[in-house]
């Protein structure tokens, strides 16, 4: 058996986490109009802007925040979002069998949706600086540990911390939400633990958003197999009492006599014998 003393910390992400995309496309756009925008100058408010002559790029845009939107606020169990896959391949069918395809051809390039530079670095500026603050700060106020042979909810406010004994912790992966995981989740899962306590009841906690969820599973599985083959550590041995100093023997020879004064007159036998009254016994007649 591999020894392992390490720990596994597990922190539960907020689902501002999935946003990074948004963030992160907007500041790429925010270069390219910066490089390859047409200037245009507004003389009522003296100032230079930069817009992109095309709308493909704010198209682009308005589309990863609709999907983000809808993949971090509806739950989509992965049956329900296996109907709705099926659904818009039948629809993209039904559209090109219909010839409905040449009539949006014609509409979207109509759609004029252009961004300047500025929206897209203030956009994806502040919203970078709220996803980091939540992302290395807020969501590591609370946290599982799993050790040896203990698996600890550490909160840094609010209800105190709890323990649980680690061998009655069974951690599952959670593939509900499989394809959210798959698009933004950077390797992310949910967990569940479920913990056994008293007279058959199990308690059932759901950690969302794990990152490198699979990797942590299998160093948990490590740590409690160690846990349960190691043996118990033996309990130190008591100190022995020290044994209590025999008291001193204050006696002296002397008190251990009594003087011939100190005898009483009613103890001393006042009968003698016969023969030392000085009288004889009586003879017979």
């Amino acid at each position: 058996m591999k020894q392992t003393n390490s720990s596994v910390r597990l922190y539960s992400h907020s689902s501002l986490f999935y946003w990074w995309p948004v963030w992160l496309i907007g500041l790429v756009l925010g270069g390219l109009t910066s490089l390859s925008a047409a200037t245009y100058s507004n003389p009522n408010r003296e100032v230079t802007i930069e817009v992109v002559g095309r709308s493909e790029a704010g198209l682009v845009y308005v589309a990863l925040v609709l999907l983000t939107l809808v993949l971090t606020t509806i739950r989509l169990r992965n049956l329900v979002s296996l109907v709705i896959a099926v659904v818009s391949v039948l629809a993209c069918v039904l559209i090109v069998w219909l010839g409905i395809l040449s009539e949006l051809e014609a509409i979207i390039p109509q759609i004029q949706v252009q961004m300047t530079a500025g929206f897209y670095y203030l956009m994806s500026t502040g919203l970078f600086a709220v996803w980091l603050l939540n992302f290395a700060v807020l969501d590591r106020f609370s946290y599982w540990k799993f050790s040896e042979r203990e698996l600890r909810l550490i909160r840094l406010f609010g209800p105190s911390s709890a323990i649980y004994d680690l061998r009655k912790v069974t951690v599952k992966l959670d593939r509900e939400e499989a394809i959210r995981h798959a698009l933004f989740g950077l390797g992310s899962a949910d967990l569940t633990i479920l913990i056994e306590g008293g007279a058959g009841q199990t308690e059932v906690f759901r950690i969302e958003n794990v990152l490198g969820a699979a990797s942590k599973l299998r160093r948990i599985i490590e740590i409690q197999a160690q846990s349960v083959y190691s043996p118990e550590p033996e309990p130190e041995p008591e100190p022995e009492p020290e044994p209590e100093p025999e008291p001193e023997n204050t006696v002296s020879p002397s008190d251990l006599t009594e003087p011939v004064d100190d005898v009483k007159p009613d103890l001393i036998c006042d009968e003698q014998p016969p023969e030392a009254q000085g009288t004889t016994p009586l003879k017979d007649q």
